[in-house]
């Protein structure tokens, strides 16, 4: 091992945010612990749409899910196409009790096994979901599933089929038109607003609280110290600052277990690649984040107090200034429902890069005394960008969207629209 390698880990091990990140990296959590993250949490999902379970929500999340559908569909024409009858006037009158929840249906023609698949008889509605939680979608596959049930339902006896992929990156699309594409807000949004209530059991509570915090945490920060509000500074510093011993760790990311497990028995094996097996997943983070360097550096440079939020499993950067927080109905920095977003997307195309930037507004997170003049500046800020006008009811208001060919032209138009919206959105309306 040469000197200035030596010198290099010297100064790794000696960083005090290194050291910070080394005392932080401890989970507790059941939920994260458990794997494959994917399965358990579309177990709880079975769980929560089944109206008989412990959960003591009856039907709630079927009809939440269900608005929260309609809220999604760009306009009447969609919402036609993809929940027939099932608009929010009827779902709300409707009760969902004889709902039946089945795991991993195993669709006919082999076509694969959906999720979930939530049959009604009563309301002649089959319900499937499709939720992936950062996994990549197989070829053709929700083709094969829509295909398969389509077939399955019986024929002119009113029966509608509305399918619903979740997953934290709904920037891009559906790979099929006749699949719904919605992220985990709409349930950790429920969620709240029933423990707000005080009236669930206490064993329900907590389930649905962890439920709900996991959905929050999972693909942004792999353990539960290493919150936005804390640990994006040091991590980003550590990534500028060690790019050589981290130049280490991504060759070591190459490499499967059975090589890891050799690389271990070795008589001399190195201090990096022992401290990368030890860590792997806050290191694999710290990668990350170093790999959105060419983001971060500028958006802190614009907005030294930026609240930075990334999320690993869909590529999609959150961005909010402290400032926006005053229009929180439930201040916490470490919450990442925050009220007032902008957000990155880069695509993982190699050959086709696409960057989308968009900001958004939720003023029902909002307090209640700022809701009238956020939403109204908000649609207003949405019309000065030459979007289309949007629904009265839509859960949050799209303020800018842009799809951009290059970085530098996303980049620029992420800044712009967040000092278009902190000049706007609160300064005008407290």
């Amino acid at each position: 091992m040469s000197g200035q390698t030596n010198s290099q880990l010297d100064d790794f091990f000696a960083d005090n945010d290194v050291r910070w990140l080394l005392a932080n990296a401890r989970e507790n959590r059941a939920l994260t612990i458990a794997f494959p993250k994917e399965i358990n949490i579309s177990n709880l999902f079975a769980w929560l749409l089944s109206p008989h379970e412990g959960h003591g929500l009856g039907d709630l999340p079927i009809k939440e899910l269900l608005f929260r559908a309609w809220d999604a569909c760009a306009d009447d024409q969609e919402a036609d196409r993809l929940l027939g009858r099932f608009r929010p006037a009827l779902v709300h009158g409707l009760t969902f009790s004889e709902a039946v929840v089945i795991r991993e249906y195993a669709a006919p023609e082999d076509a694969g096994r959906v999720d979930l698949v939530l049959v009604d008889p009563k309301n002649r509605l089959v319900l499937a979901v499709e939720n992936k939680y950062g996994a990549k979608l197989g070829l053709q596959q929700l083709t094969r599933y829509a295909d398969a049930l389509e077939k399955k339902l019986p024929r002119d006896e009113g029966w509608q089929l509305i399918s619903v992929m979740l997953d934290y990156d709904t920037e891009s699309e559906a790979d099929d038109q006749r699949w719904l594409k919605l992220d985990y807000a709409w349930v950790i949004d429920m969620i709240k607003t029933q423990l707000g209530l005080g009236l669930l059991s206490q064993e329900s509570a907590a389930t649905l609280q962890q439920f709900s915090d996991h959905l929050e945490d999972e693909g942004l920060v792999p353990y539960a110290r290493l919150t936005p509000a804390h640990a994006t500074d040091r991590i980003l510093q550590v990534a500028l600052r060690h790019a050589d011993v981290l130049a280490q760790m991504k060759d070591l990311r190459k490499r499967s277990s059975i090589q890891a497990v050799d690389a271990l028995l070795q008589r001399n094996q190195g201090l990096v690649t022992l401290e990368y097996t030890r860590h792997r997943k806050l290191w694999d983070y710290v990668l990350e984040v170093g790999a959105r360097a060419h983001l971060l550096v500028p958006v802190k440079q614009a907005f030294p107090h930026v609240l930075a939020d990334l999320e690993s499993s869909s590529r999609i950067s959150y961005f909010a200034l402290p400032e926006w927080q005053e229009a929180w109905s439930q201040p916490d920095p470490d919450d990442l429902c925050w009220p007032i977003w902008a957000a990155f997307y880069e695509s993982g195309d190699v050959d086709r890069k696409v960057y989308i930037v968009t900001g958004d507004v939720f003023p029902e997170r909002c307090k209640e005394e700022l809701v009238a003049g956020i939403s109204q500046q908000a649609l207003a800020l949405r019309k000065r960008n030459g979007m289309k006008s949007q629904r009265p009811r839509a859960a949050h208001i799209r303020v800018g969207h842009w799809r951009c060919t290059t970085r530098e032209e996303a980049i620029d138009r992420l800044l712009a629209l967040i000092k278009a919206m902190d000049a706007s959105l609160l300064q005008r309306s407290t």
